[in-house]
């Protein structure tokens, strides 16, 4: 399950490509001239990295799982193989009844490389489903 070298490129950037915007005025003007409002920080989990939430996986797994299954993850992240990491990460995730961070379940479920219908994606819906997390 990789993803197209295309498809990659529309959700990557590199520091440099970026310029945040933190003057609140300046915020001010943009939301009133789009009408765009910024989304609840929960909401906004698209900004993690594939990086970061696979490191994320891999702290859980090692510290909170004992070890198990980081060593695959850590294999598929040298690798590249995102999918295939995410695929590992939220399995075994399921597997320990380990749960990950709200958003960061959020995160994965917007990555790229959590394509619809494969594993990872089936998992993290699943862990998102309120009897997974209650309100």
């Amino acid at each position: 399950m990789s993803i197209s070298e295309e498809r990659s490129r529309r959700y990557t950037f590199e520091p440099d490509q970026l310029t945040p915007v933190t003057n609140p005025e300046e915020l001010k003007r943009i939301h009133e001239k789009t009408g765009m409002r910024p989304l609840p920080d929960d909401e906004q989990a698209w900004n993690i990295t594939i990086d970061d939430l696979l490191e994320y996986y891999l702290k859980l797994l090692t510290v909170e799982g004992g070890g198990k299954w980081s060593d695959e993850l850590l294999d598929a992240c040298d690798a590249g193989e995102y999918t295939a990491g995410l695929i590992i990460a939220l399995a075994a995730c399921e597997g320990q009844g380990l749960k990950p961070d709200r958003q960061i379940l959020r995160a994965t479920l917007a990555s790229p490389w959590c394509e619809e219908g494969c594993d990872a994606d089936v998992i993290a819906r699943h862990m998102l489903d309120a009897a997974a997390y209650p309100p």
